[in-house]
This record gives C-alpha cells, sequence and structure tokens, in this order.
C-alpha cells in the first residue's frame, strides 16, 4: 500500500454522471479525460513541466465499473487488458518509462468493486505485469464519500486490494479469451427478426424507428464491443424497433438510463450488452420518439 506521503494524481470522466460530479467537486484539482488519448495527452502536458524529480504518486483512475465485469470505464474508454489497444497503450508508457518519470509508483483502478470478477482481477494484474508497478482494484462500493481534497482518502485503504494479493485467482489468458468481455459485433440481419405490432406487448415503451434514425442509433453504440452480462437484471428504459433490410424489425432494450443497449441473439438467453458512446444524445433521441405528435 502506497505510504501516506504519497500524492495521488486523480484522473476522472469529463463526461460526468451526478455521482461523479460529486467526487469531482471534492477534489482539488482533478484530470480531466474523455477517453485513452486524452489520458495520453494529459501525461505528455505532465512530462515536459518542470524537470525537477517527482514527488512519489499515484495514479487513480477514477469512473465506474461495468455491470456484469467489474472492468473500469472512464467517459469511453474501458480498460479491458483482453482487448490489444488497451494493452498496447499502457506497454507503450512502459516502453516510454512514463510512470517513473513522472514519479508514480502506483495505479489504482478506482470505481465500485474494480477487483470484482476474473475479468476486473485480470485487467488488474495484467496492467501490474506491464508497467512493473502494483496496480491495485476495489473490492467495495465507492463513492464521493471515499474522496478528500487531496484524492482517494488513505482512511479506505481497507477498501483497496493490490495486484500482488490477486496473483492466484487470474485465470490464465487462453482461458480468459475465451469469454472476453468484448466478443461479439451488432449485425442487425444477424438478429432474430419481429413482426409489429407484437403479438404481447413488452412492459415497457417501445419505439418504431425509421431507416434515418436507426443509423443515428447505430452511430452512438459502441457496435463491436458486445458482452454477455448474465448478472444483470436491469428493467429497460423502453424498447427500440430497428429495421432491416428485410423489411422486418429487431428489438433493442435501452439500459440504465441510455448507457446500454441489449438484443437478444438466438445463442444467448441472457442478451448481449453494447456500452453507448453517447448516452445524452441516445436519451435525447428517445425523448424525441416519446414526444406526443401535435
Amino acid at each position: 500500500m502506497p505510504s501516506p506521503s504519497v500524492t495521488h494524481r486523480s484522473v476522472l470522466s469529463a463526461r460526468r454522471d451526478p455521482e461523479l460530479e460529486r467526487i469531482h467537486a471534492v477534489l482539488a484539482s482533478p484530470l480531466e479525460i474523455a477517453n485513452r488519448n486524452d489520458l495520453a495527452d494529459q501525461l505528455g502536458h505532465m512530462l515536459v513541466g518542470p524537470t525537477a524529480p517527482m514527488a512519489p504518486s499515484t495514479l487513480d483512475l477514477i469512473g465506474h465499473s461495468m455491470p456484469g465485469t467489474s472492468l473500469l470505464r472512464i467517459g469511453d474508454w474501458v480498460v479491458d487488458a483482453a482487448q490489444s489497444s488497451v494493452t498496447s497503450f499502457f506497454r507503450e508508457l512502459a516502453d516510454h518509462d512514463v510512470l517513473p518519470r513522472l514519479g508514480i509508483t502506483a495505479v489504482r483502478l478506482l470505481g465500485c468493486v474494480t477487483a470484482g470478477s476474473a475479468q476486473g482481477r485480470y485487467t488488474i494484474c495484467s496492467l501490474a505485469d506491464l508497467l512493473g508497478v502494483e496496480v491495485y482494484g476495489t473490492t467495495d462500493m465507492i463513492c464521493a464519500q471515499h474522496y478528500d481534497a487531496t484524492g482517494f482518502s488513505d482512511r479506505y485503504a481497507a477498501a483497496l486490494v493490490a495486484s500482488a494479493a490477486l496473483r492466484g485467482e487470474v485465470p490464465s489468458f487462453e482461458s480468459r479469451t475465451t469469454t472476453t468481455a468484448y466478443a461479439r459485433s451488432l449485425d442487425l440481419d444477424a438478429l432474430p427478426s419481429v413482426t409489429l405490432p407484437l403479438a404481447q406487448a413488452p412492459g415497457w415503451p417501445l419505439h418504431v424507428l425509421d431507416r434515418s434514425r436507426t443509423a443515428e442509433v447505430l452511430h452512438m453504440v459502441r457496435r463491436h464491443e458486445g458482452a454477455e452480462m448474465p448478472g444483470l437484471l436491469a428493467t429497460p428504459g423502453c424498447e427500440l424497433a430497428l429495421p432491416t433490410g428485410h423489411g422486418a424489425h429487431v428489438l433493442a432494450q435501452v439500459l440504465l438510463n441510455g448507457e446500454f443497449v441489449r438484443v437478444f441473439p438466438r445463442d444467448v438467453r441472457a442478451g448481449i450488452m453494447y456500452p453507448v458512446a453517447d448516452a445524452g444524445g441516445l436519451r435525447r433521441l428517445v425523448q424525441t420518439l416519446a414526444a406526443p405528435r401535435s
């Protein structure tokens, strides 16, 4: 565990919900990012700063954990070591000695229970191997009360777990990649079609989209990052009927205030979840669909 003399560099999403707003308000000088490119820019600015040796610090990545996987999400960036784009980013940091040059002695993935799944623990240990520093996850729910002006409060250190303590619990790379969190791409023509109107109405609003609106929705969805999340029991806010090229429709559920959409391929009973890059845009689109016509 970092000593009390170690400072914390807090990085959190530039796109914030109410809880992240509360955390942002507590922190004295947080860095804001929307994706990993923003983080690279922030680290680059630090490197061209003062030439004096940096004080020992942690790099604290603050966001929300993904339902069902516990992987940390900051903005539209999911920190998942099963993704080559993620590992190549951290490998480049290591190749250029970025963390040692900045005095960073540990990286902490701060969201709710980020060490709470095999995927999360795999990511924590993989990043530690790549970076050559200790990487920490969390074993408890994390909220604004766990922070003070200096960052994640040392009073709550018991909620952290180090990669060194997780080594015996991490699956091999081969077993990890067979159930990768993002293994499915969204292909409307591969989904089972339905006939409208539905024989049995769902227990939430159903909106029928035209091709133009469907294109808007698909532009907002991260279509190559589909994940099976069988433990997620969230009730849809609404359901979208999307036209296919065969004159039929497929159904997509909007979940968690527009943060995800879920579809149901024939071979996955629990459905496949896709993160939404522009949740606010999807919410606004749904509001226009729900508005009464004049």
